[in-house]
């Protein structure tokens, strides 16, 4: 039965071996020679003994509990026995060690490699540094960047929404596999013309999940026409939170009627109010600059009246709220403080039609849209 290779704290490699280790309180040092007899040349492949010289390279390796690991390499250069080669001299190569010209082993490149897809340059930055490495946030950038790009297959199902490289200013779209849950592609900008070609670059794709902006919409239907476009679950629970607040917002004074008078008598049927189970349009903050738009309508109301019943003339009334004429006029012919008025956003829905019919059914007491088969 064969064993599972376990990983070492030095490379595994047969011919090369341990001179000796060199440590302090902040770093350990491994010196390490080659013992092969001969290397293969690395243009022509021809195996030579023939020493030329012998010379020490440093590369970093992974840490040890926290101290950084160096590797000092004592490699040999060879003559090469092939006449019609180019290269008459070479240096053996460690390619499960450290890669030519490197400073960092393979192993070690792999890590940080791994870090930079993962974290990024910054958040990595600080990663690296806990533990014990030296690795700016450009190198972990460029190491990702050095990675050849994967060809991925055109996904089914496919997930596309905007994010912002420069808040306010400057955005992209992300396309993601939704099937395997990864991305796939980044474009540039979010507008329809962009994600039309790409579409069109990538023939296959069966449904697009998308938000409700125009532009994907749009996109699709000229780079996927026969691809089915919904909308993706996050904006739709968005929708329904919005939908939900706006109407209990304007349900405030029935709520804290029924918390604050528990034992009142109900309301008979003909007496029961308007509900309107539908969006009003208006978002949290909406609602509260409203509310505030209308205290100062009643205040400015009291004021006026006040004023006039202390026979203070319409222009002086003016000058001293700050407001015109007309509004003294306006408000002087009011017999009560004004009401709060609503503003539905959007001007005439779908379901106004059929307003009447759910105010009937919800004051019936149903509360589901599910019909009932039974």
């Amino acid at each position: 039965m064969s064993r599972k290779k376990s990983p070492t704290l030095l490379p595994g490699v047969p011919d090369l071996h341990v001179v000796r280790l060199e440590a302090d309180e902040q770093s350990i040092l491994a010196i390490m020679a080659t013992t092969s007899s001969g290397a293969l040349c690395p243009l022509c492949q021809c195996c030579s003994e023939s020493i030329h010289s012998r010379y020490t390279r440093v590369v970093a390796d992974l840490p040890w509990a926290g101290r950084a690991v160096r590797l000092e390499l004592h490699v040999r250069r060879f003559f090469c026995q092939n006449q019609e080669c180019k290269r008459q001299i070479f240096t053996e190569r460690l390619p499960e060690v450290v890669a030519p010209s490197a400073r960092r082993t393979t192993r070690l490149c792999d890590l940080l490699t791994l870090i930079g897809f993962a974290m990024g340059g910054e958040a990595g930055n600080c990663l690296v540094e806990r533990m014990g490495l030296e690795a700016s946030p450009e190198t972990l950038l460029r190491l990702v960047r050095q990675q050849e790009e994967r060809q991925v297959p055109t996904p089914r199902v496919l997930g596309v929404d905007d994010f912002c490289f420069c808040r306010r200013r400057s955005y992209g779209a992300i396309l993601i596999d939704l099937e395997r849950q990864i991305p796939i592609d980044l474009l540039p900008d979010r507008e329809a013309e962009t994600f039309k070609k790409w579409l069109l670059a990538h023939p296959g794709v069966e449904i697009i999940s998308r938000d409700r902006g125009g532009a994907f919409a749009e996109g699709a239907r000229q780079g996927a026409p026969k691809a089915r476009q919904i909308a993706d679950r996050w904006h739709l629970l968005s929708n329904l939170s919005d939908a939900m607040q706006g109407f209990f917002l304007t349900k405030q004074p029935l709520l804290k009627s029924l918390t604050s008078q528990p034992e009142a008598k109900a309301p008979s049927e003909s007496e029961q109010p308007e509900l309107a189970p539908w969006h009003t349009g208006m978002t949290k903050h909406t609602e509260e600059k409203s509310q505030c738009l209308h205290q100062q309508r009643v205040e400015l109301y009291h004021q006026i009246h006040d004023l006039a019943a202390k026979k203070i003339d319409v222009a002086n009334m003016a000058r001293q709220l700050g407001v015109s004429r007309q509004t003294i006029y306006n408000y002087l012919q009011m017999k009560q403080p004004p009401e709060r008025t609503r503003i539905h956003l959007g001007g005439r829905r779908l379901i106004d039609p059929y307003k009447d019919y759910l105010i009937q059914r919800w004051n019936e007491g149903c509360r589901s849209a599910k019909p009932d088969v039974s």
